[in-house]
């Protein structure tokens, strides 16, 4: 593995440990069958995995989208994502913590794509949109559907090159 991707790892990882609640990543208890979309646009290409999970209510509305009423919530699972016949490493904390997505898209860029993600409805709704640039993911924005100024993260994911240290 390379010095960039050997980073890149260990970055994402910290920021899952001490961003996302682990278990929005890794969904376990009562997990359906998994459900995938494939998408793509010019060069792009993504592979989205959703799953049904059984969450306990309290740890529902921690995540995108999760509805506290809803015992079972659709999680996006895993996102495998390509640049022609190139992988694109994609970071858990890029896909975590995103329930019961009702649209998703791919969009060309000039460098890259975007991979947009809408979910939850009413007060939980949002707008999740992680960004491509080459074969790096760059950055993730999630906003509030309702109150999109008001609520919102942003996670800039930043690559040291590899210079065979």
């Amino acid at each position: 593995m390379s010095t960039r991707r050997r980073i890149a790892s260990w970055a994402g990882v910290f920021v899952v440990l001490l961003a996302v609640p682990l278990v929005a990543s890794v969904p376990g208890r009562g997990q359906s069958p998994v459900k995938r979309k494939t998408l793509s646009s010019g060069k792009y290409k993504a592979v989205v995995t959703f799953a049904t999970v059984r969450v306990p209510k309290d740890e529902a509305e921690s995540w995108w989208g999760g509805w506290f009423d809803k015992e079972q919530q659709e999680v996006v699972r895993s996102v495998r994502l390509s640049r022609g016949n190139e992988a694109v490493d994609v970071p858990i904390s890029a896909i975590a913590g995103l329930a019961n997505v009702s649209q998703a898209s791919l969009k060309s860029q000039p460098n890259g794509c975007r991979l947009l993600l809408r979910g939850g409805d009413g007060g939980a709704s949002y707008h999740a949109q992680v960004t491509v640039t080459g074969t790096a993911i760059t950055e993730r924005v999630v906003r509030h559907g309702e109150f999109p100024e008001e609520r919102w993260e942003k996670t800039t994911y930043a690559y040291v090159p590899d210079d065979d240290r």
